[in-house]
Parts: C-alpha cells; sequence; structure tokens
C-alpha cells in the first residue's frame, strides 16, 4: 500500500464514521442541519442570498452508496454551503512581482494543500476584477473543477487570494463545519463522484460543471464528533506521510535491487568466487598458450588477414589491485577473438535503405539490443548490396556485438538471426571466438568491463571508443572447463531474479 492509498483509506473510513466512535450526547446531524437552513435564511432576508438558494433537491434511496451511522445525515453539497461561486473565465493577468495577492489556478491545488511552487500574483487592479463576485476569505473552499479535477484546497489568512481558470469556490454556511467537509470533498467517495460526473466528452479537457458539484452527496455527522473526526486525520496524516517515504525508499530499493544483485554475481563470477577451482581442468595459461599457437598457424598461412587495428592494438596494462585464483590468467580480447566495425562509415544514404527485410538485410543497431540479445521489432533494412561491401562484419550466430559509441557497453550474444544482417557504425562485431561465448558475454556485462567501457569514452561530446581499445581490454580467464560451470550457475542464478 503506498502513502496515497492509505491516505485515501483514512479519509473513507472518516467520512463512513469508522475512524471515530460515536458519542450519543453529541447530538445529531440533524440539529446541525437546522442551524444551518437558519444561518442561509438569515441572509436572505439580509438579500444576501435569494429564496431559491435554499431549495434542495430530494436524495433518492438509489443514490445513498453506503450505511452512515444512526446519528448522521446524508445532504448535498449545496445545502451545507452558502455560496458557491465560479471563477471568471479569463486568464489572470499576473504581476511581475510577489504580491498579497495569489491567484489559485489548478496546478496550486495537489492532494488537498496548496502548492506554491508555480503561484502567480495580481497587482490591486487585476485583483479587484477577479473578486467583482464574491472576495475569497479564510476557510472559504477553492476546487478545481476542470483540466486536473476533483481535489481542494482551504484558504489561509496569510494572503488575499482570488479565482485563477478552472477552479471555483464554495463557502460554507457555518465556518465550523468546512475542515470535515474538506476532507469529504477530497476522500475517494468524493472525487468518485467528479470522475462519474465528468464532461470531458463536451470539451477537449475533463470538467465537472457547478450545478453537479453542489449536488454532490456527502454524509454529515453531529459537530463534535467531524471535530473529532478532523483532529483524528491531522493527527494521523504525519505518521502516512512518514510511511509514504518510507514506502518511496522501499520502492526504489526494490527496483534497484534486482540490478545490483545481478552486478554483484557478475562480479563475483569474474573474480573466481562464483563456483571452486578444479586442478583437473589445466589452466589458462594452457589454453591461452593454444590458441596463440593457433591464431599463429592462420597468420602464416594467411587464413587470417589482420586488420589495421589488430596491427596496432596495445595491450592495457594488468590491474594491480584485482585478486584472480592461481589457475586463471589475465589475458585481452585480442587473444580470443577478433573485432571488427564500420570504421570510417558516415551513414546509409536512402539508396541503401529499402522498406522490407525480403528486398535486403537487416542493420542492427543499439536500440535492437535488450537484455544481452537482440529485439529486431523495428531496424532498418538495406540492400543487398550495401550489406555485402563488407563481409567482415556480416553478423552471424555465435557473433558477440558490443556498443562502442553513445550507449556504451550494451552487449548481445547472437543466436538465432532471423535473417542476413550486419552492423551499424555504432557497434563492435566480435567474430572467431574461442572462448565460451556466454562467458565472455557476462564478462562484459560485469561491472569491471562497464566501468573499463564508461572511462574509455570520457572526454568526447559523443561517448565513443575504439576498436584497438576493445582489442586492448583486458580480462580475468578461467581454464575453459571452468567458464561453463560459471555460465552454468549464472544462468541458474540470474534466471531467478526479476528484473
Amino acid at each position: 500500500m503506498t502513502g496515497q492509498q492509505l491516505k485515501n483509506s483514512i479519509l473513507q473510513w472518516a467520512i463512513q464514521g469508522k475512524l471515530v466512535p460515536q458519542i450519543e450526547s453529541e447530538g445529531t446531524a440533524e440539529d446541525l442541519l437546522k442551524e444551518i437552513r437558519a444561518e442561509k435564511e438569515k441572509l436572505v432576508k439580509e438579500g444576501k442570498l435569494k429564496k431559491k438558494d435554499l431549495e434542495v433537491k430530494p436524495i433518492e434511496e438509489d443514490e445513498i452508496p453506503f450505511e452512515i451511522p444512526e446519528g448522521w445525515r446524508w445532504c448535498r453539497l449545496g445545502e451545507l454551503a452558502s455560496f458557491v461561486v465560479d471563477c471568471p473565465h479569463s486568464t489572470p493577468q499576473k504581476s511581475s512581482c510577489i504580491t498579497n495577492h495569489p491567484c489559485i489556478r489548478t496546478s496550486e491545488i495537489k492532494g488537498g494543500v496548496i502548492v506554491w511552487d508555480s503561484m502567480q500574483y495580481l497587482d490591486e487592479a487585476n485583483y479587484k476584477l477577479r473578486i467583482s463576485r464574491l472576495k475569497p476569505q479564510e476557510g472559504d473552499i477553492v476546487y478545481a473543477r476542470e483540466g486536473v479535477y476533483g481535489d481542494a484546497v482551504i484558504l489561509p489568512s496569510t494572503h488575499e487570494f482570488c479565482l485563477g481558470q478552472r477552479t471555483m469556490m464554495l463557502r460554507m454556511a457555518l465556518r465550523s463545519i468546512t475542515e470535515y467537509i474538506h476532507k469529504a470533498i477530497i476522500s475517494p467517495f468524493g472525487y468518485s463522484q467528479a470522475v462519474k460526473l465528468n464532461r470531458e466528452g463536451t470539451t477537449s479537457v475533463g470538467h465537472v460543471n457547478m450545478s453537479d458539484i453542489v449536488n454532490f452527496l456527502f454524509p454529515l455527522p453531529p459537530l463534535s464528533e467531524q471535530k473529532r473526526i478532523v483532529s483524528k486525520i491531522e493527527e494521523l496524516m504525519p505518521l502516512v506521510e512518514e510511511y509514504g517515504k518510507a514506502q518511496e525508499r522501499l520502492n526504489v530499493l526494490n527496483k534497484e535491487l534486482p540490478e545490483k544483485l545481478k552486478k554483484s554475481v557478475l562480479q563475483e563470477a569474474i573474480m573466481g568466487k562464483l563456483v571452486p577451482q578444479d586442478p583437473k581442468e589445466g589452466t589458462a595459461d594452457e589454453l591461452l598458450e593454444r590458441l596463440r599457437r593457433e591464431r599463429k598457424i592462420k597468420i602464416d598461412t594467411k587464413q587470417i588477414k589482420l586488420t589495421k587495428p589488430e596491427k596496432s592494438y596495445v595491450m592495457e596494462p594488468i590491474p594491480d589491485d584485482f585478486v584472480i585464483p592461481e589457475s586463471w590468467q589475465w589475458c585481452c580480447i585480442n587473444d580470443v577473438c577478433r573485432v571488427f566495425g564500420r570504421i570510417g562509415f558516415r551513414g546509409y544514404t536512402k539508396e541503401d535503405i529499402v522498406s522490407r527485410k525480403e528486398l535486403g538485410a537487416i542493420s542492427i543497431s543499439p536500440s535492437n539490443m535488450k537484455k544481452g540479445a537482440l529485439d529486431l521489432t523495428n531496424c532498418t533494412y538495406i540492400t543487398r548490396k550495401k550489406y555485402e561491401e563488407s563481409p567482415e562484419i556480416m553478423v552471424e550466430n555465435g557473433d558477440v556485438l558490443l556498443v562502442k559509441t553513445a550507449s556504451v557497453g550494451k552487449v548481445a550474444l547472437i543466436k538465432n538471426l532471423p535473417w542476413i544482417s550486419t552492423i551499424n557504425p555504432q557497434i563492435a562485431l566480435l567474430k572467431e571466438i574461442s572462448i565460451d561465448k556466454e562467458f565472455l558475454c557476462y564478462m562484459l556485462l560485469s561491472p569491471y568491463a562497464q566501468k573499463k567501457f564508461i572511462e574509455y569514452a570520457i572526454g568526447t561530446s559523443i561517448p565513443t571508443f575504439s576498436q584497438e581499445k576493445i582489442l586492448g581490454f583486458v580480462f580475468p580467464l578461467p581454464p575453459l572447463a571452468e567458464q561453463k560451470r560459471i555460465v552454468e550457475k549464472l544462468n541458474e542464478i540470474l534466471g531467478k531474479i526479476v528484473f
């Protein structure tokens, strides 16, 4: 339950007579209504109200939504108010400086209180124009009836207020009932009546007519009980606010926890702390030596033609604060795969783009890389001719993609590729991978690697790092059998974390 939901529950309990006990000696709401009617009749005699203002629309039995205590009484909002005034239907001319005349708009009415951050103020002349119908005073209720409708505030004595657009004002016949009526208006039941009578279909924004608002139904307790209800609500609201803040902190923690847990597990994995080492599985030194021999044979027999980045890369220094198991070894990306990309590519022309994949090939972008896999729902298709111009960056199953520009560090392992594909210039393509491909992916997603990629990209207007940087990137490598056991354990653990 959120703080707002708890607040709503308390307000709803309050107007249903469930927040404080009833005390028979406090009289009945009927006595209070007689006093309210007498006050309104007095205003009629003084010429401040008309006789028709005393008329009340009867309450039908099928309108009553829930039972109320015996001493309470259902009544309409207009029955309790002496004055109901709409705002001037014009845009207020705000003053260039702060004055004593704040103009209450719907944007200043939030959660039953006045929000001052965006308050506008009027000079004396414009203020007088906006109070010509009725001058607001302390204790009046301002109701937001259009746009963000259904909320209300009570005016304090601190300023001389006036109404902004899309608001209306209610003055209770007895000032003593204002606080309770305000709580009833902003309760879930009060808001539900506004929603039910919303006239959005007649205009571009939601709004509630004044004629509907004065007919809102509210349960009225005796005055003494009203005061006890308001006192209890005010006692509980600070606690509700504290609860709401605590709940928000918990929500943030719950939202962040899966990602933090994932990072922690990945970091443990690449430090050799996730699964035990087994001497029978050999060492990473032996694995790297074999890979280097195989690479040299392919280069000597011209099965591999080295690219310019492969010739010019420099292996990064090995971190001295990162301890790995004895059977592991530090290596660089160039030791375990080859890296390709669109070097110097300036983008596709209109002639390169086609409307459907059947006419060409998919050009994978960082936006297609989500949660370590590909989402090709929305992608760019290029001509077969453009695709075939760069055979070294044709994407195949088993390749790994690494974003090196803008959204640096995003990673995807290619599985079940649905169509012939290539990469755009923001992505590096890791091919001919000679270690466990999933281990390589998990390593690239680890906090250690992601921090490095961010460091690589610092200092440029658009974060970017080169293929040479990728080739020289150093990481801890376990024996091949241990790589597979790490992947198996990671799949098991991460599969249980809900992201």
